[in-house]
C-alpha cells in the first residue's frame, strides 16, 4: 500500500498492482480479476470579495469556499484487454482578482466531471459549484458539492460554508472536502463576526481556523490500524493533521493528507495572508484580511487551492480609509481515478 506526498502536490510510487490517474485516458488493465476503482470527480473554487470604504467603516465583504467533487467506490470484475475510457474533471478555475478599486465581487467556478466507461463499469462524479461572493452586506448560502452515480456506494461532495455579515464584518469560508466512506463533510459557517474559516476534511468539518481532520482521526469501519486509526480506500492510505492557522500577514499551513487548510485566525489583519491549500481529498482555507487604519495599505487576501477533488478556499478584504486591497484564491482541486489490482 501506498500513501500521497504533500511536496509539489505530486503522487509518489504506487503499488505495482494499482494505478492512479490524473489525466484522460483509455486503461486496458492488464489482468482479469477483482479490481477497487475509486472516483473523484473535480472541486469549485471560491469566491472572491473586496471593498475599501472612505473614512469610515460600513461596506463589507464576504466569501464562500467552492464544493468538493462527488466519489464513488466500484468493487468491479473486470476482463484484461478491456477498453476503460477515463476522462478526468478540471478544477474550478480561480476567478479574476477582486480589487476594492474595480470589480469588487466575483463567484467561483464549477470544476469539470469525472467519467470512468467501460469493461462493464459506468461511473459519474459530478463536479463542485463555484462558491458566491458579496461586496455588501448579506448572505451566501453553502456552496453544494457534486454528487455520483454507477458506483457501488456513490457519495455526493462537501459544501463551502455559508457567510452572513453585517455592516461592520467580513468573512470567508474554506472549500469542502470529498466523501470517503460516506458523503463529504461541508466547510463550516461565518456568522455577524469578523471571521476566516479553514478547509474542510475528509474526517471532519471545519469550525474555525484550523482545518478539518483526516479520517484517520475518526473511527470509520475501515481502520487497518486500529492504535493509529489510519484508514484506507483503494490502496491509499489516508493520514494527515488539519492545517494551521497563522496570525497577522502571513499565510496558513496546508493541510496533512486528507485534511483541510488552515485560515489566518479570527479578527482584524494587516498585511499580506491568506488560507493555507488543502490536503489531497479536502478543501482550501479561507481567508479574511482586515485592515482599521490607515497606515495599513493594498492589502491582499488569497484563499487556499483545494487539493484532489477539494474545493478551494474563498477569500475577502475589507479595508478602511480609502486603502486599496484585493481577495484572489486557488482553484478547485482535479478530479482523479484510482484502481487497485485484488485478484482474480
Amino acid at each position: 500500500m501506498s500513501f500521497f506526498s504533500q511536496f509539489g502536490g505530486g503522487i509518489p510510487a504506487y503499488p505495482i498492482n494499482s494505478r492512479a490517474f490524473t489525466s484522460s485516458t483509455t486503461w486496458v488493465p492488464f489482468a482479469t480479476g477483482w479490481y477497487e476503482i475509486f472516483v473523484v470527480g473535480a472541486g469549485g473554487s471560491g469566491g472572491v470579495g473586496a471593498v475599501a470604504p472612505v473614512n469610515a467603516e460600513g461596506n463589507t465583504a464576504s466569501a464562500s469556499g467552492g464544493g468538493a467533487g462527488g466519489s464513488a467506490y466500484s468493487f468491479a470484475f473486470i476482463t484484461a484487454g478491456s477498453s476503460i475510457v477515463i476522462t478526468i474533471g478540471a478544477g474550478g478555475a480561480a476567478p479574476s482578482q477582486a480589487a476594492s478599486t474595480g470589480t469588487r465581487a466575483r463567484n467561483g467556478n464549477s470544476g469539470s466531471i469525472t467519467t470512468v466507461v467501460g469493461g462493464g463499469i459506468s461511473i459519474t462524479c459530478n463536479a463542485g459549484a463555484g462558491g458566491a461572493a458579496l461586496a455588501t452586506t448579506g448572505s451566501n448560502a453553502q456552496t453544494v458539492g457534486g454528487n455520483a452515480t454507477g458506483g457501488t456506494y456513490n457519495w455526493s461532495g462537501g459544501g463551502g460554508g455559508s457567510c452572513t455579515i453585517n455592516a461592520t464584518t467580513a468573512a470567508a469560508t474554506g472549500g469542502g472536502a470529498v466523501g470517503i466512506f460516506g458523503n463529504g463533510f461541508s466547510s463550516g459557517a461565518a456568522a455577524n463576526t469578523n471571521q476566516s474559516i479553514a478547509g474542510a476534511g475528509t474526517g471532519a468539518a471545519s469550525s474555525g481556523p484550523t482545518g478539518g481532520a483526516s479520517i484517520s482521526s475518526v473511527n470509520y469501519g475501515n481502520a487497518i490500524n486500529a492504535a493509529n486509526l489510519v484508514t484506507t480506500i483503494a490502496g491509499l492510505i489516508i493520514v494527515g493533521n488539519g492545517g494551521a492557522p497563522f496570525t497577522n500577514g502571513d499565510f496558513a499551513n496546508s493541510g496533512g493528507i486528507g485534511a483541510g487548510g488552515g485560515a489566518p485566525n479570527s479578527g482584524h489583519f494587516v498585511g499580506n495572508g491568506g488560507g493555507g491549500a488543502g490536503g489531497i481529498f479536502a478543501g482550501g482555507g479561507g481567508s479574511m484580511m482586515a485592515a482599521s487604519s490607515e497606515f495599513y495599505t493594498n492589502n491582499t487576501s488569497v484563499g487556499g487551492a483545494g487539493g484532489y477533488g477539494g474545493g478551494s478556499g474563498g477569500s475577502a478584504t475589507c479595508l478602511n480609509f480609502g486603502n486599496a486591497g484585493s481577495a484572489n484564491t486557488g482553484a478547485g482541486g482535479q478530479g482523479v481515478v484510482f484502481a487497485l489490482y485484488l485478484g482474480a
